[in-house]
């Protein structure tokens, strides 16, 4: 009997030590929303296709950060595999963090679901002296806004500025989303650190991020907040042997505050029939270089608008061309510039116009309305009548008593060149009498001989130029890594010097520069999404891409926030060092 009992003990002994445990827990089940927490999950044996839960309202700090222990009790050996995640909350309430799912000795296992409430600041106060309450007094993140009253499609101005009382270092930045705006970035160089003195306490303040805004749709539009993550040092209650504190380093989360704009609708009271969405302060100007020219000669018409407000938001108005006129497709440029006044600059459409008969024609007057925010109503700009008076060609065949009343004759007798045009007639001039020894000699083909090998030399003359610029892109090609390990090689001396701003401006030349030169692009005026686009015609993965863009942005960001010391400028220089390798491997030979 004794020993059928030692038996089943034994049994279930193993029974026990077999059995597969997969759970989940956290550091804390009530938190605040500046909180950070830890969620872990836990196996007593190795597991296959983890996949983690969707965490919702959290947002991701860190992880998977994976770890393994051993324990040995009583002589029984245990070994833990576990997965973390530091976690943020973003909103208040309380949310169900669902399971998470592994394979274990080929069985699908989950966890159970966890419950965290999520409480204002306010609701769970902090020991004025808790190290988090410490790096929340010396790291204080603010967002400024120029107006929070206005119409849609008037520009206005955020800012997102850093006061910070203690040292930072390796600190990565999560920009808002901005939804329901249209943003343009501005450019932050050159400026100026700056001293702030806020109730008794000094702070520097570093600019993060300014961006131009204009709302797309009325009614209360949120600003999300700008999250820093940083670490920074704090005080502890310790002092060392001379008397000086002993800091800790913690990691913390700064966040600025939702920002609620109410966007007003535009009135449609006295909304012109041709207002095409402009909101600002504009100057309307249509000019003609020429008002008297021969037929088959050109003249340009150029309609453009200049001032202050949404610029890149409306449609610029469009001429009325007489149909006896050939007018070309417009050639388009503008000179719009981001500052902390908006948006200003001008935008101009330029056509290219050829009259073909005799006679003298109109171009209509032209009209442009916009919204104009200080007057609270619409204004509306004319232009003047223009007359063209064309000479030196051939009746118009279809005009009448009116001279608009003309017929297009099409556009196969133009040919472009470049931005040049050549007109060419489709009717032969008779300079030659018909039946003359001239026309009839072998002097006529000699010409034709001569023009035939003319054109052979052009021919070939233009293949070489074009055989020459494709070698030159080529090389541009070939040379991009060696020209972007010299700047990472001026980057390194830069950062070895301690100058922070222009290491970073070197990295970011270096990575742009690269691109520019291995996929031969002019990344002048292109947003990040185009270019990673193209790479990835070229034969870059979606992981490389998402390491471009983590990159891109981390430098740009880097550039113009405090100087986070020299671990996070070692991590950034090998990052763009091994990214660079990496492209060249996989990028189109």
């Amino acid at each position: 009997m004794k020993r059928h009992f030692l038996v089943l003990l034994l049994l279930s002994t193993f029974c026990v030590s077999a059995q597969v445990t997969f759970r989940a827990y956290v550091n804390e089940s009530v938190v605040r929303e500046s909180e950070r927490f830890q969620i872990t999950f836990e196996a007593n044996n190795r597991w296959t296709n983890f996949s983690a839960p969707a965490f919702g309202p959290f947002r991701v700090v860190s992880g998977p950060n994976q770890s393994q222990s051993t324990n040995i009790v009583n002589g029984n050996m245990t070994t833990q595999f576990s997965y973390s995640y530091i976690l943020q909350p973003t909103q208040t309430g309380t949310f169900a963090i669902p399971s998470a799912r592994a394979e274990i000795k080929g069985s699908l296992v989950k966890t159970k679901p966890i419950e965290i409430k999520v409480v204002k600041d306010s609701e769970k106060p902090r020991d004025k002296n808790d190290p988090q309450s410490v790096a929340a007094r010396n790291n204080i993140l603010r967002a400024f806004i120029s107006k929070r009253d206005v119409y849609v499609g008037e520009p206005i101005v955020v800012t997102f500025k850093l006061y910070y009382a203690s040292q930072i270092r390796n600190y990565s930045g999560q920009p808002p989303n901005l939804n329901g705006f249209f943003k343009e970035e501005i450019d932050l160089k050159n400026q100026a650190e700056e001293r702030e003195n806020i109730n008794g306490k000094l702070f520097n303040v570093a600019t993060l991020k300014r961006y131009v805004l204009i709302p797309q749709k009325s009614g209360k539009l949120e600003i999300d907040p700008f999250i820093l993550d940083l670490e920074t040092a704090v005080p502890t209650r310790q002092r060392d042997f001379f008397g000086r504190p002993v800091y800790e380093t913690v990691n913390y989360s700064a966040k600025s505050s939702n920002v609620v704009i109410d966007v007003s609708p535009l009135p449609t009271a006295g909304k012109p029939s041709d207002f095409s969405g402009a909101v600002g302060e504009y100057q309307f100007e249509v000019d003609l270089n020429q008002t008297e020219v021969s037929a088959d000669e050109s003249a340009t018409l150029s309609v453009g608008v200049s001032g202050k407000g949404n610029l890149k938001l409306f449609e610029l108005p469009k001429p009325s061309i007489p149909p006896s006129i050939e007018a070309y497709d417009p050639k388009y440029s503008e000179r719009v510039k981001a500052s902390s006044q908006g948006l200003s600059g001008s935008r101009k459409n330029e056509y290219l116009l050829i009259p073909r008969f005799n006679g003298t024609y109109k171009v209509p007057a032209m009209t442009f309305s916009y919204f104009d925010v200080a007057k609270k109503k619409y204004v509306q700009l004319s232009s003047e009548d223009y007359m063209i008076s064309v000479t030196g060609g051939s009746d118009n065949p279809g005009a009448g008593t009116s001279g608009n009343n003309l017929i297009n004759r099409g556009r196969s007798e133009v040919d472009y060149l470049n931005e040049d045009i050549l007109y060419i007639k489709t009717q032969s001039d008779s300079w030659a009498k018909r039946g003359s020894s001239f026309q009839n000699s072998t002097w006529r083909w000699l010409m034709y001989i001569f023009g035939s090998l003319v054109l052979l030399g052009v021919y070939a003359y233009a293949k070489n130029r074009a055989a020459e610029a494709q070698d030159q892109i080529g090389k541009r090609k070939r040379g991009a890594r060696k020209v972007a390990t010299k700047r990472l090689a001026q980057a390194k001396k830069l950062m070895n010097e301690g100058d922070h701003r222009s290491f970073y401006e070197e990295i970011a030349k270096a990575l742009e520069g690269y691109v520019r030169d291995r996929l031969h692009i002019d990344l002048a005026g292109l947003g990040l999404d185009p270019v990673l686009e193209k790479l990835k015609e070229n034969g870059s993965s979606d992981q490389l891409n998402a390491r471009v863009k983590e990159l891109w942005d981390a430098t740009s960001f880097a550039r113009y926030a405090p100087n986070a010391g020299g671990q996070a400028n070692e991590r950034h220089y090998k990052e763009t060092l091994d990214l660079i390798t990496e492209l060249e491997n996989a990028l189109n030979q």
